[in-house]
């Protein structure tokens, strides 16, 4: 029997075959419909009509066809394929996504049905981290297409769950196909510019000079040039971006970041309540609003703590507390602690975690680290090594984390530093442990699931009028600091005496800078050196800062701005060409009020109203200094004069501020760990139960 005519059945099949291949699927539809007019119900041939009708763009005719294919044939993966590709082409997402997994039941080795199972799952919404998954099994399996659009959607997967590497080579292998696809130029900019390379800003040239009109393309520079610190051309470019698209969220979000190290304060706090009108429910958005919120100086505090319950009710929108989880007898001897935290890592949060935790009594807490990774090092390592259980989280949703710790038998749940980088706050949203603390958060979370707030009398005092949905535990000292390099706490000569900062310029609010003018009208030979990685290199903030002191009569060439990002040990090296730091307020110092003290320089602070103003006090407070700390802008000022004129009394404070530092509460990491174990079993005890 010959189809078509004059033909046998196999060369047929392969004339229909190449006119697939080579796009002719009209002709490919003649040679497959004679096939099954000569042998009604041919399987293989019914699947080829599927395809042929499929690929010219007829996915609803395309579906009987392979329906039925699928049927007769049913262990044929590639039918399956194709089946759940019309389906996909239908809008059937949840029918595709079954089929696509029927398919690697069949065919585990399959990576093409893997692949496509990503890019359904991505359109139906699944964490991000499930289709990134799904495509590393597919590339793990060899698939690994020809097509630049096919290597950057999936290298797009990759990236929306974490796995930068593998969807940077992805790219790479797109670009060496097709130099100048300026998505693919693109893409690789934004994986550098989210790994915080630098060199990420030559690829998002290159990416704009091929599409400059591209608002993605443009923000993805500003996003570089605000990553080297070049805070006035990032802020340039971030309005560039919005000129072409004014509803760019992202935009407006960075915007705001690099208006805050220009210390336009009010501006960026703007900024970022027009980006969360466009994405009310985006988590970062209002991370980074409440991270602003703590800079404004005149902000009352019914205002304040409002913007708080919004934030709070905006974490918990869809986020239904799961079901009570069995607890266990809450007497026995171990109880099981997690920390979550996107800061377990060089940075002044984790120097501040890793000492306790290192200390805890694993006789009477299992510790559980859950990380949000980003920029994994050695202290991320140490941690590691310091835990009993790791659980890297972040491909996870809030609600999937809450699942897992449940899973865990977490107990006693600590979120730390909820509003900063990119912490989980919301994971509280969903009850992910039956007491749920806030640990390194200078201000309420605003969320309704969390219980506790650990801090001091000196940074909530009973008395406060600072309000928290949380309840307020008090340690009798709860900041703790890790060691930093033995260098000397030696003291430049035979220059003017000399007040400093070394804070973020987001802190200098405008009664900070008043204050500072007065203290060096009061002291007339006197400077100031201020200093905060290369941000004080921008012009923006260098007028504002120069401004405030000319408006005194203080004149610019007794201000010194430097601008260096440096090591450690030569940032610390700064402190000895100051003799008195100044403290900023409403927002005080932390880390900088630790290295201040750690390299012999006393630290003057106005204690405040809120926590976020009375870190300084309770440092100070720890080594037995409440004289440094100033109830009022009189006394700061008298303070501050009363050391800079007292050459002596510096140095003695010089010489004795490490030692005393050491001796103290301040850095007693086992004494914290304890009080932290006492106050999470009492909690613990307490707990409502069923």
């Amino acid at each position: 029997m010959t189809h078509p005519p004059g033909m046998t059945v196999e060369a047929a099949f392969a004339l229909g075959i190449d006119h697939l291949e080579t796009g002719r699927h009209d002709a490919a539809l003649q040679v497959f419909a004679a096939i099954l007019a000569a042998a009604p119900g041919h399987p293989q041939a019914t699947y080829l009509v599927g395809v042929a009708l499929l690929q010219s763009g007829r996915p609803a005719d395309a579906l009987p066809h392979l329906t039925t294919a699928s049927g007769a044939d049913p262990g044929n993966w590639r039918i399956g394929l194709a089946l759940a590709g019309g389906l996909d082409g239908l809008g059937r997402l949840p029918e595709a996504s079954a089929a696509l997994r029927r398919v690697g039941a069949v065919a585990p080795e399959a990576a093409q049905g893997l692949a496509a199972l990503s890019a359904v799952l991505e359109r139906q919404g699944a964490p991000p981290g499930r289709p990134a998954t799904i495509v590393r099994r597919a590339l793990a399996g060899g698939f690994l297409p020809g097509d630049p659009a096919a290597l950057f959607n999936l290298a797009r997967t990759l990236l929306a769950g974490g796995a930068t590497e593998p969807a940077a080579r992805l790219l790479r292998c797109g670009l060496a196909l097709a130099p100048a696809m300026p998505e693919l130029v693109n893409a690789l900019a934004a994986i550098g510019l989210e790994t915080l390379r630098i060199s990420a800003e030559g690829t998002a040239r290159r990416a704009l000079a091929i599409a400059p009109s591209h608002a993605d393309y443009r923000y993805n520079l500003a996003g570089c040039l605000a990553l080297r610190g070049a805070t006035d051309a990032a802020a340039g470019a971030f309005r560039q971006v919005l000129a072409l698209a004014p509803s760019h969220g992202p935009a407006l979000n960075n915007l705001g970041l690099v208006l805050k190290d220009q210390c336009l304060v009010e501006l960026a706090f703007t900024s970022h309540r027009r980006a969360l009108a466009i994405e009310p429910g985006n988590a970062d958005l209002w991370r980074n609003l409440l991270a602003t919120l703590l800079y404004l100086p005149h902000l009352d505090e019914d205002r304040r703590f409002a913007h708080h319950l919004a934030a709070g009710r905006a974490l918990q929108t869809g986020a239904a507390p799961l079901p009570p989880a069995p607890t266990a007898d809450a007497g026995r001897s171990r109880l099981t602690v997690a920390y979550l935290s996107s800061d377990f890592r060089d940075h002044p949060v984790g120097r501040a975690l890793e000492p306790v935790i290192a200390a805890h009594d694993r006789r009477c807490v299992r510790i559980v680290l859950y990380l949000q990774r980003h920029r994994a090092d050695e202290v991320t390592r140490r941690f590691e090594r310091l835990a009993d259980l790791v659980r890297d989280v972040t491909t996870l949703d809030d609600a999937e984390v809450a699942r897992l710790m449940r899973s865990d038998g977490i107990e006693v749940l600590a979120v730390i530093a909820g509003r900063y980088d990119r912490n989980r706050p919301g994971v509280a949203a969903h009850r992910a442990a039956p007491v749920q603390v806030s640990l390194h958060d200078p201000a309420t979370s605003g969320i309704a699931e969390m219980d506790y707030l650990i801090a001091d009398p000196v940074l909530v005092p009973r008395a406060s009028h600072e309000r928290f949905v949380e309840r307020v535990v008090r340690v009798p000292h709860f900041v703790v600091q890790a060691a930093l390099p033995d260098l000397p706490a030696s003291r430049i000569t035979g220059r003017p005496p000399t007040f400093g900062s070394l804070n973020a310029p987001a802190k200098l609010s405008t009664p900070t800078l008043n204050i500072w003018a007065r203290l060096l009208q009061r002291v007339p030979q006197s400077r100031l050196v201020l200093k905060s990685k290369n941000l004080f290199g921008s012009n923006v903030l260098a007028d504002r800062i120069l401004g405030v002191f000319a408006a005194h009569g203080v004149g610019a060439e007794r201000i010194y701005l430097r601008a260096a990002v440096e090591p450690l040990a030569p940032h610390l090296a700064n402190y000895g060409d100051i003799d008195v730091a100044l403290d900023p307020f409403p927002f005080n110092g932390s880390t900088t009020t630790f290295e201040a003290l750690w390299m012999g320089v006393p630290v003057v602070t106005l204690s405040g109203e809120r926590m976020a103003g009375r870190w300084s006090a309770s440092m100070l407070r720890a080594i037995g200094h409440d004289d440094l700390v100033a109830s009022d802008e009189a006394r700061y000022l008298d303070i501050a004069t009363r050391l800079i004129r007292d050459p002596g009394e510096l140095d003695r404070l010089r010489s004795g501020l490490r030692p005393l530092l050491r001796s103290s509460a301040l850095m007693d990491g086992r004494g914290r760990a304890r009080q932290l174990e006492r106050v999470y079993r009492a909690l613990w005890q307490r707990r409502p139960t069923a």
